[in-house]
């Protein structure tokens, strides 16, 4: 498992704006978050410094010799993040207004890709992969993740996280046409460090052709969520999934 990884640059993820309910067609405009990574840090996280967690000296005598290991979960979180970043100002995702009713797929399923955002505060958050497939004949969503990261700016660190969160009650259409909830129940761990969340989130389709969603805790006024990091609550946190469609490979 990977312990902990010091960069010197922070991995920016942008949490404003997202979406509501939605029962018009009104071009409601939302900006959903986007996961933002220049070349310098995709080779930072590609190449990490490793902390050496005992203190003592590594070397050992002769080095051993050369293998490929294969790509990291690093690499893997990586990659996904610029693919993610490249296909989101391709479509212009952040600018994408709210799919009309009358475009919604009427049925079959449509898989989704992308990430879950939990924001502690601007300086600390935690994100993962997301998958998640809209059934419009059961009019139900199921999500999974993958491996979490906690990605800090002071000091900038970016640490590694067990655990898996449970999607439940995911429903298309419970308020309107255009209606995403799905909650998040679950723990992560590493070491002494825990992040319990607990949210009821809603959110939309977005753009023309359900080109991408947003499924977020509530902006302002709307129901309560909790998420504690360390036996504290943040009080100002938010939890957001946003995705396009799943490309097949």
């Amino acid at each position: 498992m990977f312990r902990l990884f010091y960069l010197p640059i922070f991995l920016s993820v942008t949490a404003c704006g997202g979406g509501s309910s939605a029962t018009s067609n009104a071009p409601t405009t939302v900006n959903p978050p986007l996961l933002t990574i220049d070349q310098d840090l995709l080779d930072l996280i590609k190449d990490p410094i490793k902390v050496n967690m005992s203190g003592e000296d590594d070397d050992d005598g002769d080095p051993a010799p050369e293998t490929d290991p294969g790509p990291t979960p690093f690499d893997l979180y990586a990659d996904a993040i610029l693919d993610f970043n490249t296909r989101a100002v391709l479509i212009g995702l952040e600018t994408l207004a709210v799919t009309p009713d009358s475009h919604i797929q009427p049925s079959g399923s449509a898989d989704f890709a992308g990430f879950i955002t939990i924001n502690i505060d601007p300086l600390d958050r935690f994100s993962a992969e997301m998958a998640l497939n809209l059934d419009f004949d059961d009019n139900t969503i199921e999500a999974s993740n993958g491996q979490f990261f906690r990605l800090q700016q002071d000091p900038d660190v970016l640490t590694a996280y067990t655990g898996d969160f449970l999607y439940i009650r995911g429903a298309i259409g419970e308020d309107g046409v255009n209606d995403l909830d799905l909650d998040v129940r679950g723990t992560l761990a590493y070491d002494a460090s825990r992040l319990h969340v607990s949210a009821n989130l809603s959110g939309t389709l977005l753009g023309d052709n359900a080109e991408g969603l947003i499924i977020r805790t509530p902006i302002g006024l709307g129901e309560r969520f909790t998420v504690n990091l360390d036996g504290e609550k943040a009080e100002n946190a938010n939890v957001i999934i946003s995705a396009m469609p799943q490309i097949a490979p």
